[in-house]
């Protein structure tokens, strides 16, 4: 039984479990602000995670979920590009965002259908819904960016 995309969904939940602890207070009108500042926090992060993305020549656009620490990064590029280009891209933008002074491990993808469902889920992020709710398609969308090590898979003679 492959359990490929348990590994990538552990981590997404265990980041936005760690990542929404928050201290506990008897007053629910300043629970709901502090909420409302940590929500407008995280929002100006992910805008200048991408505005600095952006900033390479190659990138057209780019979109961003932050989840705890970790930066998803979804970046339109150039169709024409060739592969190793790409990943160079990839590489770079990925190295500037852990390098920000509000910067995170970053998870960068080029691929079209990711980028295109990350900005989906952005919007909706900026629009009020809970990033918890996109937990399981996150964990997917990094279980696709990873790559696969040799101890994930077996030798035909083993199996």
């Amino acid at each position: 039984m492959k359990v490929q995309w348990l590994f990538p969904f552990i981590i997404v939940l265990g980041l936005i479990i760690s990542g929404c602890q928050a201290n506990q207070t008897n007053s629910e009108q300043h629970e709901g602000y502090r909420t409302q500042q940590a929500n407008e926090d995280r929002h100006d992060v992910e805008e200048r995670l991408e505005h600095l993305a952006e900033q390479f020549p190659q990138v057209k656009s780019a979109h961003c979920v932050l989840v705890g620490q970790t930066a998803i990064v979804g970046l339109d590029v150039d169709g024409a590009l060739e592969r190793a280009k790409v990943d160079t891209i990839k590489y770079t933008v990925a190295e500037a965002i852990q390098n920000d002074p509000y910067g995170a491990k970053a998870w960068v993808t080029a691929d079209m259908d990711l980028n295109q469902r990350l900005k989906e889920i952005a919007e909706q992020v900026r629009q009020g819904h809970p990033v918890a709710g996109f937990a399981g398609e996150l964990a997917d969308m990094i279980g696709r960016m990873m790559p696969q090590s040799p101890m994930d898979t077996k030798r035909q003679q083993d199996r």
